[in-house]
């Protein structure tokens, strides 16, 4: 059997073959969604020049770019999508003509996974009738109940799992996020690549980092856990219906 690992470097099983060595080796033994989410290294791209200064051929990219140079295109975490990217618009950025995924049938297929395993009803025939269909199609090994349980895996986390490879960039995490009451996921930092793997150490010198040596993006976020999972009500809202009062805490 073929090990992978998802996008966030959950193991399906514990496996030697995956490392952090090198920046290429980010993308290797791991879900086969991650290269077609995430620009990986030999992959086409039309960014210009990427960070690598002996790579000739600027239509492969290499290597993250940091320079500010107006020379490429510039990455603060080392991670570039390329999930809904083409090519031949990237020069003209504001003319893409691609559409924007309102819903999809793999959107269903996870739907309605997630309300069978809430409902307390999810079987492996339910499974291989939704989420293992989409595991099929990239070529990655189907989700086996059994499987997971002497893996000493959770079902419910790896359904989320699924959710948040499959739909990356299409609009649900946040509110998957909401739904699950996991809004500490949105009061962590976020971080990118190691900074090691960083070619031009020049252009990093003042990024900070973790104690594990990973880029740290954004830092300070918070979320009230009494507040956040609901919205305030908008005061034009409240004018009209004087009835109407406000969330908690807003």
């Amino acid at each position: 059997m073929d090990v992978y690992l998802c996008i966030d470097g959950k193991t399906i099983v514990d496996s030697p073959l995956y490392n952090e060595s090198t920046y290429d080796s980010l993308f290797e033994h791991r879900d086969l969604r991650m290269k077609m989410t995430i620009l990986s290294p030999g992959s086409k791209w039309g960014g210009r020049e990427d960070g690598n200064p002996d790579n000739t051929d600027n239509s492969i990219f290499t290597a993250p770019k940091f320079n500010q140079d107006r020379q490429g295109s510039v990455t603060p975490t080392g991670y570039y999508f390329t999930k809904y990217c083409d090519l031949d618009a990237v020069p003209t950025f504001n003319r893409d003509e691609n559409d924007i995924i309102i819903m999809r049938y793999a959107e269903i297929l996870l739907n309605y996974a997630e309300a069978k395993l809430e409902q307390g009803t999810l079987t492996q025939d339910d499974l291989d009738q939704t989420i293992n269909l989409l595991r099929e199609r990239v070529g990655m090994h189907p989700l086996v109940i059994s499987e997971l349980a002497s893996w000493g895996m959770d079902l419910r986390e790896e359904v989320r799992r699924e959710r948040r490879v499959e739909l990356m960039l299409e609009g649900q995490r946040y509110f998957d996020i909401l739904r699950w009451k996991r809004g500490d996921l949105l009061s962590g930092d976020v971080k990118g690549i190691k900074k090691e793997f960083i070619i031009r150490q020049n252009d990093v010198q003042n990024v900070p980092t973790d104690e594990e040596g990973y880029i740290v993006f954004l830092t300070g976020n918070t979320f009230d856990q009494s507040k956040h999972y609901l919205w305030p009500i908008p005061l034009a809202q409240r004018d009209l219906n004087p009835n109407l009062t406000q969330n908690p805490n807003w």
